[in-house]
């Protein structure tokens, strides 16, 4: 998962690298892109939910756990999504370093192809590329699992708070669902991006 976006397009076209790889970058940075658009797409539509589960407990007794628990639905949702959008945010901003560092070390071997210090540097970016995109899928995965975990947690505890209430167990399935569509939604682009990261590596392949 790689950002470019502070490459200028003049120097990208400026260098004779396979054109490819630039192909393969400008599609890594769409990908990334509208994995954050398809999260910030969803999350309005969980708040709504959490909104209106929030109203569903207007009908039942207003106790202190109560007020409690939606408080705790209230601060994982917040958490949440702004979790998942700084992993994201943190794929674009740290990736664009470790693919401008590829591409100037590309450039550099084939300028000197036979000098085995810029062959080293290369393969020492290329190897940062990888190890970068790996945390980061990495961290993005284990973030998204704890917050089902708590968000999940928290409406089950919701529900086994009231568990005569009608509206508010609906409310909480349909919570569940929101939750269930808002951490879909952010995933939804990473086989994309990590399928363009296989290519762009491959098509490194013919420089090295």
């Amino acid at each position: 998962m790689i950002h470019v976006q502070s490459l200028e397009s003049r120097t990208l076209l400026s260098s004779s690298l396979p054109a490819a790889i630039f192909s393969d970058v400008l599609q890594l940075r769409t990908d990334v892109a509208a994995a954050r658009a398809d999260m910030r797409g969803q999350a309005p539509a969980l708040r709504a939910d959490v909104a209106g589960l929030r109203v569903s407990l207007h009908s039942v007794p207003v106790t202190t756990q109560n007020r409690a628990l939606v408080a705790t639905l209230r601060r994982d949702e917040l958490n949440s999504v702004a979790t998942l959008e700084a992993d994201l945010l943190r794929v674009q901003r740290g990736g664009g370093a470790t693919v401008a560092r590829a591409i100037a070390g590309g450039k550099a071997v084939l300028r000197h192809p036979t000098n085995t210090a810029a062959q080293a540097r290369l393969s020492a970016a290329l190897g940062e590329v990888v190890t970068f995109a790996g945390i980061t899928a990495a961290k993005f995965q284990n973030d998204a699992q704890i917050c089902e975990t708590s968000l999940s947690a928290d409406l089950m505890a919701l529900a086994s708070a009231n568990p005569t209430n009608a509206s508010l167990q609906a409310a909480v399935s349909t919570t569940g669902g929101g939750v269930a569509a808002f951490l879909t939604a952010a995933g939804s682009q990473l086989p994309a991006v990590q399928a363009d990261l296989g290519k762009l590596l491959a098509d490194f392949a013919t420089v090295t």
